[in-house]
C-alpha cells in the first residue's frame, strides 16, 4: 500500500498543505484520497474574490488548486515521495464560480513512468457534471537523491 494513503489525514495535511505556504494561505483540505487520486477543497473567502461585482474566486487560486491537486494525484501512486514539477498544464474554463461557492478538485493520475505522468482534473462548487474547469497536465517526477 500506498505511505500516502495509509498516513494519518493530519500529517497528510501537515506535509502536502500546511508545508507549502500558498496552499495554506489560499485554505486547502483534503477532501477525499484514494490510490491515484485525491479530492481538495478551496474554500470560499472575500480574499480570493477576483471580481467584485460576482464574488467568483479568482482564476489564478483556482489555477493552484488544480495543479495542487494534479500533483498530489501522482504522489499516491507512487511507492515513494518524489518531487514533481509542472511541465504543462491545460485548462479549460466552461464558466465562472458563483459568488460565495466553495470549490472542489478532483484529479487522477492517469500515466505514470520512472520519468513523467500525466493526470486529468475537474474543478467544481459539488456538482462534478457542472464543472467550472477541466484540465490535463504533464508532470516531470524527480526523485529525491541522498546527500
Amino acid at each position: 500500500m500506498n505511505a500516502i494513503l495509509e498516513m494519518p489525514e493530519e500529517k497528510f495535511h501537515r506535509i502536502f498543505i500546511d508545508s507549502v505556504p500558498h496552499y495554506r494561505v489560499l485554505g486547502f483540505s483534503l477532501k477525499e484520497r484514494g490510490l491515484g487520486r485525491i479530492a481538495y477543497l478551496l474554500p470560499y473567502a472575500q480574499t480570493l474574490v477576483g471580481n467584485a461585482e460576482t464574488g467568483e474566486i479568482h482564476e489564478y487560486a483556482i489555477l493552484t488548486l488544480i495543479d495542487a491537486a494534479c500533483t498530489t494525484a501522482i504522489q499516491t501512486r507512487l511507492d515513494k515521495f518524489h518531487r514533481t514539477a509542472t511541465l504543462d498544464l491545460r485548462t479549460d474554463f466552461l464558466r465562472k464560480s458563483r459568488a460565495k461557492a466553495a470549490i472542489i478538485c478532483e484529479a487522477e493520475c492517469l500515466r505514470l513512468d520512472s520519468n513523467t505522468a500525466t493526470t486529468r482534473a475537474i474543478a467544481h462548487e459539488g456538482d462534478p457534471s457542472d464543472p467550472l474547469v477541466i484540465a490535463t497536465a504533464a508532470f516531470a517526477i524527480i526523485a529525491i537523491r541522498a546527500a
